[in-house]
């Protein structure tokens, strides 16, 4: 509470300073928004991880999986361990259509495939070789 009515204080402060003959409405506007688009950004970046990360939080909940389901798993992670994004998205979407897959599985392997893409595009974008090179391998074994 002490912190919020600092942050008030300093806000009503720096808007009586800022506003000029119009009064302070659109200050409070402008603050407002300000405020929303930093706590979106904060709530985007901190809801977003990475595929390592991902695989690493997952492995709790493949522990007592069936043995192909398990040894799938475990190779994805290791994939993203090392980088290999190829390997670790085609054995992630193999995990996907398994049929045996607990609700808690399948929600870890979509959202561990979707940071794997992610991360594989974001490398090559920043010019990653081995990103590019796994978009290129990725697309030769879906046939593209």
């Amino acid at each position: 509470m002490v912190e919020s009515a600092y942050v008030e204080r300093t806000v009503r402060n720096s808007c009586a300073v800022l506003s000029v003959s119009r009064g302070n409405a659109w200050c409070w506007r402008a603050v407002r928004i300000l405020v929303f688009g930093l706590v979106l950004t904060t709530l985007v970046i901190g809801c977003s991880r990475s595929a390592n990360s991902l695989a690493s939080s997952g492995n709790k909940a493949f522990q007592n999986a069936p043995p192909a389901v398990k040894a799938d798993w475990d190779i994805a992670a290791a994939a993203l361990g090392k980088n290999d994004y190829c390997t670790a998205i085609l054995t992630l979407r193999k995990l996907q259509e398994a049929p045996n897959l607990t609700p808690e599985q399948t929600e870890i392997v979509k959202k561990t495939a979707t940071a794997a893409s992610d991360q594989m595009y974001d490398g090559a974008n920043k010019g990653d070789a081995n990103a590019k090179k796994s978009i290129e391998d990725l697309r030769k074994a879906m046939g593209r």
